[in-house]
């Protein structure tokens, strides 16, 4: 079985009796779909967000939230990158996927810019999560209490029930 094959042609070779034995085609499967992962692409469906909901918070999450700043980021020095070379060679790795992606672009040096840290800590299945320290940039952000947007789907779905 191809690993590129659509799942609807491997759910119709599924034989319930023998599930089993099509555990390994549906890991290939969603391995390669993982692989093939496109970040950035929710905006292109923005008009069928608006069909779901018509609140304007989530749309505009959709279409890429904005962080509002109390005060201008600065820094009077670069943070110190405290990590050894092996992990430096992880977090090589994790960028380098993160950016084949799209979930990422890659940046020069500009004026103003604002460095944060960068350090791993591994995930059960032994590979690692790549964090970025925003502690510091966080000082400057101005909060606002606000339910998150899966939190706002969950009760105009549970409202629209029930009004039925």
């Amino acid at each position: 079985m191809t690993a590129n094959c659509s799942l609807n042609v491997l759910l119709d070779q599924v034989d319930v009796h023998n599930f089993v034995s099509f555990i390994p085609a549906l890991i290939n499967y969603f391995t390669v779909r993982a692989d093939c992962f496109k970040a950035g692409q929710l905006v292109h469906y923005v008009e069928d967000w608006k069909l779901i909901t018509s609140d304007h918070e989530i749309l505009s999450m959709v279409q890429g939230l904005r962080i509002e700043f109390q005060s201008i980021p600065f820094q009077k020095e670069v943070p110190l990158q405290c990590v050894n070379q092996s992990e430096m060679d992880v977090i090589g790795t994790e960028i380098k996927k993160l950016l084949h992606k799209g979930v990422i672009v890659a940046t020069g040096h500009e004026k103003g810019e604002f460095i944060s840290p960068i350090f791993i800590r591994p995930k059960k299945d032994s590979s690692f999560r790549l964090i970025l320290n925003l502690k510091r940039l966080n000082i400057h952000v101005e909060y606002q209490q606000r339910r998150t947007g899966v939190e706002k789907l969950c009760c105009q779905r549970d409202e629209m029930a029930r009004n039925r």
